[in-house]
C-alpha cells in the first residue's frame, strides 16, 4: 500500500515540477532571457531550409530546362521534316521536268531543235508574244519556227537579242498564218483571236468535222490545232470554223525553235 502511495506521490511531484519548468520557460522567452536558444534553434535550422531550397530550384531549373531543350529540339525536327517535304518535292518535281523533257525529245523531228525557257507569256508581255531564254549567241534567228511538246507548231521567232527572243503566236489576235486540214492538200489563212484560238472563212461545200487538225505546211505533220466548231447559216457563201491551239501556251515552261542552217 505504502509503494502505491509512494508512487503517485512521484507522478504529482513530476508533473507539477515540469508545469513549474514550462511556466519559467514561457516567461523566460516573454523577457526575452532565452533569445539566445532561439538563435541557436534559428542557426541549426536555416542550413535545412537553404538545402531545401536550393535542391528546390535546383529541380525546378532542370525541369525548366528540359521543357525548353525539348521544345527547341522539336522546333528542329519540325524544321527538318519541313526540309524534306520541299526536297521531296523539288525532286517528284525535277522527276516530272525529265519526264516531259524525254517526251518532247521523242516527239521532235529534226537534229536543229534548242529547248528554251518561256521567261515570260501572254498574260505578261505584248499581247500574243512570249519571251525566251534563247538568242543570237545560241544560234536563233528571226523566222525559225517554234514548237511546244516537240511537234506543235505555236509561232516563229520575231526578233532576237543576245540571250534573249521574242516569239510572235500565230494565235496573236490579228495575226494571219497559213495552214493546211489534215488529209487534204488545200491551204487556207488561219486568223489569230488571241488566247489560242484560230478562225477560218471556209468554203461552204467543203466537209469538215470537229476534231480534225490543222497543219502546218511542210512534208513533216506539224500540228497547229484541233476544229471546235463550224458555224454555218445558209445564206452564207462561207463557213466559220473555230479552232485551237493544241497546247496551252499558259501551262507551257519550254519551247522548242528549229534552227534552220
Amino acid at each position: 500500500m505504502n509503494y502505491r502511495l509512494d508512487r503517485k506521490y512521484k507522478k504529482r511531484n513530476t508533473a507539477i515540477i515540469l508545469i513549474a519548468v514550462l511556466v519559467f520557460l514561457f516567461f523566460m522567452f516573454r523577457e526575452g532571457k532565452l533569445i539566445f536558444l532561439s538563435n541557436f534553434f534559428e542557426r541549426s535550422v536555416t542550413p535545412i531550409w537553404k538545402t531545401e531550397i536550393a535542391f528546390r530550384d535546383v529541380f525546378l531549373k532542370e525541369v525548366f530546362t528540359s521543357k525548353k531543350d525539348l521544345i527547341r529540339q522539336n522546333e528542329i525536327l519540325k524544321s527538318r521534316l519541313e526540309e524534306a517535304k520541299i526536297e521531296l518535292a523539288q525532286f517528284s518535281l525535277l522527276e516530272k521536268e525529265n519526264e516531259s523533257l524525254k517526251e518532247i525529245f521523242l516527239r521532235s523531228v529534226g537534229d536543229n531543235n534548242i529547248i528554251g525557257t518561256i521567261l515570260t507569256k501572254p498574260t505578261r508581255s505584248p499581247y500574243g508574244t512570249i519571251i525566251i531564254d534563247i538568242g543570237e549567241e545560241d544560234g536563233v534567228k528571226p523566222e525559225d519556227l517554234v514548237f511546244a511538246m516537240g511537234n506543235v507548231v505555236v509561232g516563229e521567232i520575231e526578233s532576237v537579242d543576245k540571250n534573249s527572243s521574242k516569239v510572235v503566236l500565230y494565235s496573236a489576235p490579228g495575226y494571219i498564218s497559213q495552214v493546211t486540214l489534215e488529209n487534204t492538200g488545200r491551204y487556207f489563212n488561219a486568223k489569230g483571236r488571241g488566247a489560242g484560238d484560230f478562225e477560218i472563212q471556209f468554203p461552204r461545200e467543203l466537209e469538215i468535222e470537229e476534231g480534225q487538225l490543222f497543219l502546218y505546211p511542210s512534208i513533216n505533220n506539224y500540228v497547229v490545232g484541233v476544229v471546235e466548231k463550224v458555224v454555218f447559216d445558209p445564206r452564207d457563201s462561207y463557213k466559220t470554223v473555230l479552232f485551237r491551239s493544241a497546247v496551252n501556251i499558259q501551262e507551257l515552261k519550254w519551247v522548242q525553235v528549229r534552227i534552220d542552217k
